[in-house]
């Protein structure tokens, strides 16, 4: 189940991310952390720990050249599949944990690689090398994920009630029309 957050911008700090972590820790019970990659934003996770229970997995996850970190919430079905490929390409490992295919395969093809990528999954990547992040889910969104932005900061966790605490939300009316019919808000909007 795992949980993930991201708090980037005005307010980043240790208490913020461990707000959103103390919302998600029923996701992940087993091991949770939180670290600054830069000034001004915040990464955390809470693991829940079901394929790879050592803690060479735990999150956040660094690459083995320190240059990029994940945190991730889901199941990479065909790791092994990518794993192969990445080691024919000459990346070397140092566990068994998708984990770590899965922050090399980003690494590796970046955006272009998630189409490759069969599972369900919520992830935030960081590269320290352009001081980038990447966000995805899969295709049919089976991990939650929410977000609030406005001009000052980005909040991003697996727990709508843990961004609910630290911003003052608004319910967009609009969206409940479209939620009555569809059963989903617009792409892109939430409430």
């Amino acid at each position: 189940m795992c949980g993930i957050h991201l708090y980037w911008g005005k307010g980043a700090n240790k208490a913020a991310i461990q707000s959103l972590m103390g919302e998600g820790a029923y996701r992940g019970p087993d091991q949770e952390n939180a670290l600054s990659p830069w000034p001004g934003m915040w990464v955390g996770a809470n693991r829940l720990k079901i394929l790879h229970p050592g803690p060479e997995a735990d999150q956040p996850f660094w690459s083995n050249d320190g240059k990029t970190l994940l945190v991730w919430n889901g199941e990479i079905y065909n790791h092994k599949t990518l794993r192969i490929l990445l080691e024919k390409m000459g990346i070397e490992f140092s566990t068994n944990c998708d984990t770590e295919v899965l922050i090399n395969w980003i690494q590796v093809f970046g955006v272009k690689g998630l189409e490759k990528l069969e599972g369900m999954f919520a992830l935030i990547f960081v590269d320290l090398k352009d001081n980038s992040i990447l966000v995805a889910r899969d295709p049919n969104g089976e991990k939650p994920l929410y977000y609030s932005q406005n001009q000052d900061r980005l909040i991003i966790s697996s727990v709508a009630s843990g961004i609910a605490k630290l911003s003052e939300p608004k319910l967009d009316k609009k969206q409940l029309e479209n939620y009555s019919f569809m059963r989903t808000p617009i792409p892109g909007k939430t409430f």
